[in-house]
């Protein structure tokens, strides 16, 4: 075989080993992914109601652990919503069982995905919002947050067949990046990996076949940002959503998945978006923005307080 044709079959950058490890570092990432296939092969076979208990209870017991992750939630809630010192602290331990719930709540569902799929209520006035975005055949920029389950809200509109692919960002594991591609590839979800060199290819042919490209930008990442008002403070937030939606003509949607008891309610609303130049890129950011806060307000148990939100990465 020729060289050429070795490097067809050559895995991508972002799945492939990562030489720079230290031995210590390699030990310790080892024992990390032997932990997370270990609770993988135990959670497959819990029930439900059971894995959704002990999910919680980890995610308390984890605030725990994490003491300066804890603070940094009471602090953000504090701050941002206003609250007292016992409200604000009682949110953040409230915020960490609500991550570890929805995360072992999916590792239950993975072999029986309908369990978790037949408690996501999707009302017929969203849908029709939802579907009137994919009319304009122009694609769809789906934002959201991480807010409630929102992998679960992939695997939702996948299995209603609508056809939604997700940017993400690769693990610091390759082997954690080639696991996480192939359990959203099994429920219909395609994955779009920031680094890859296809990445940006990709991005502009699923819109220009008129589908669905989702994106969570509500963190502080290294990407490229702009400042926007996010709970009265400037916030440094990913801009690649709303630079895509200007190019393409794209139609733009916000939606998000939030326990309610023990169902899952999908809500969607559609963006009205301003198309006249680059400085649109700012303005529709906040836009898109402000409807992430007014749904974190609606639950402000099920966000990830302890993400360093307003400082620049």
């Amino acid at each position: 075989m020729t060289r050429a044709r070795h490097a067809k079959f050559r895995r991508p950058a972002y799945t492939r080993p990562v030489a720079r490890w230290t031995v210590g570092q390699r030990l310790k990432n080892d024992a990390i992914y032997r932990v997370i296939r270990a609770t993988l092969a135990v959670a497959r076979r819990l029930p439900l109601p059971l894995a959704g208990a002990l999910g919680a209870l980890a995610g308390r017991l984890g605030a725990w652990i994490a003491r300066s992750e804890s603070r940094r939630a009471e602090e953000a809630c504090a701050r941002s919503l206003g609250l007292g010192q016992p409200e604000a602290r009682a949110l953040a331990r409230a915020a960490f069982a609500s991550l570890g719930r929805s995360a072992l709540e999916l590792c239950s569902a993975l072999d029986r995905p309908d369990a978790l799929l037949g408690r996501v209520s999707f009302s017929p006035e969203d849908r029709a919002r939802l579907d009137a975005a994919l009319a304009e055949r122009r694609g769809v920029v789906f934002v959201t947050a991480h807010l409630g389950s929102w992998e679960l809200m992939a695997w939702a509109l996948a299995s209603m067949g609508y056809p939604i692919h997700t940017i993400a960002a690769p693990s610091y594991d390759p082997r954690l990046t080639r696991l996480l591609r192939r359990l959203r590839r099994e429920r219909g979800v395609r994955s779009i990996w920031r680094s890859a060199p296809s990445a940006a290819r990709r991005t502009l042919s699923v819109l220009r076949s008129g589908e669905i490209l989702g994106a969570l930008i509500d963190q502080s990442t290294r990407v490229p940002s702009v400042d926007v008002d996010f709970f009265g403070r400037p916030a440094p937030t990913p801009s690649g959503a709303a630079a895509l939606a200007l190019r393409t003509g794209a139609e733009v949607v916000a939606g998000f998945l939030t326990r309610r008891a023990d169902r899952y309610d999908l809500r969607i609303r559609r963006l009205a978006v301003t198309r006249r130049g680059r400085d649109d890129v700012t303005a529709n950011t906040a836009r898109m923005t402000r409807a992430i806060e007014e749904a974190i307000r609606g639950a402000p148990d099920q966000w990830v307080w302890m993400h360093r939100r307003w400082e620049r990465r």
